[in-house]
């Protein structure tokens, strides 16, 4: 379960972190294609926070577990 938790966060830091790098070689491009790349950038940011609240969670409760709680 970890490995698969930390494989997809880093699937999608990779991806924002792509599409980020993208809007920044875009220096002269319509509204249109700016709105579609912010769009697109939002989508995945919301992929991370998403899976980041699940890394947390998976590690909130291993550290509960070992307390014993």
């Amino acid at each position: 379960m970890w490995k698969e938790l930390v494989q997809n966060y880093a699937l999608h830091a990779r991806e924002f972190s792509e599409a980020v790098a993208e809007l920044g070689k875009k220096v002269h491009f319509g509204p249109e294609h700016s709105q579609q790349l912010l769009d697109s950038i939002k989508t995945r940011l919301e992929a991370c926070v998403t899976i980041e609240g699940e890394v947390d969670r998976y590690v909130k409760q291993k550290v509960e577990a070992a307390r014993g709680k």
